[in-house]
């Protein structure tokens, strides 16, 4: 009698993490709703490169915005003529000075259309984080003041075998905060890679932070963070950005 009681309790809790999974995955399917949404989007990027300390390096930084629609009937965003004014004047005057900093034609080349769409459909993104995903642990925390539950898994991505020849080394780790209604409020997501390339060692981590906001029948990323370094080469390179959504 007691050794059906000790097995029980094991096999309770497994399909209790079970659950949890799949109830948040079928949460998210109903949250892939394409009505109609307009928002204003803002992208701030900072980056720095170059050979580490003691050597020259270049920063880069800038700001930039524009308006997005998306719906049945597609993805519309809509630029500034202003902005596009600046991308031309800044084509002109790097054509006079490579140095020239070109803060407008970095910030569009980062806030790219990808990352428009992974914000305008945020259950599908992280559908596709869930998709290698093992769970880890549950408890409770506070979430940007809310209460909610924290969900953590390790994330198997798929690599091809022509990468996978070159890692060393590769973790990726998924944390979902969940809100009593059972809908994503926000989620972190880390990677840290270590490999060679011909002898040439590499090096980078990455971090994603996303937080949601459901609007109607879809869920929407109203703020993307991401922060990365990169080392490689004898070169160092760290870049931090920060796109926002916000909902008309």
């Amino acid at each position: 009698m007691q050794l059906r009681s000790f097995l029980f309790i094991p096999l309770s809790l497994s399909a209790l993490h079970a659950d949890a999974l799949g109830d948040l995955k079928i949460t998210l399917e109903r949250l892939r709703s394409k009505e109609q949404v307009k928002a204003r989007v803002e992208y701030q990027f900072w980056r720095k490169d170059g050979e580490g300390k003691g050597s020259e390096n270049r920063t880069s930084q800038g700001h930039i915005q524009t308006w997005v629609e998306d719906g049945p009937q597609g993805l519309k965003i809509l630029w500034n003529p202003q902005t596009l004014q600046q991308l031309s004047d800044e084509a002109k005057a790097e054509g006079q000075d490579p140095e020239k900093e070109t803060p407008v034609k970095d910030g569009l080349r980062g806030l790219s259309t990808l990352n428009i769409v992974r914000s305008f459909n945020g259950a599908e993104s992280l559908l596709q984080w869930l998709q290698s995903a093992q769970f880890q642990v549950e408890r409770q925390e506070i979430y940007q003041g809310q209460p909610a539950r924290l969900l953590e898994f390790k994330l198997t991505p798929k690599i091809s075998a022509r990468e996978k020849k070159h890692l060393k080394n590769a973790t990726f780790s998924l944390k979902v905060w969940v809100g009593a209604d059972g809908v994503p409020l926000g989620a972190w997501q880390q990677q840290s890679i270590k490999g060679s390339f011909m002898l040439i060692g590499f090096e980078s981590s990455r971090t994603q932070e996303m937080r949601f906001v459901k609007v109607g029948n879809r869920l929407l990323v109203t703020q993307l963070q991401e922060d990365g370094t990169n080392h490689a080469m004898g070169m160092h390179v760290e870049e931090k950005s920060t796109l926002r959504v916000h909902v008309n």
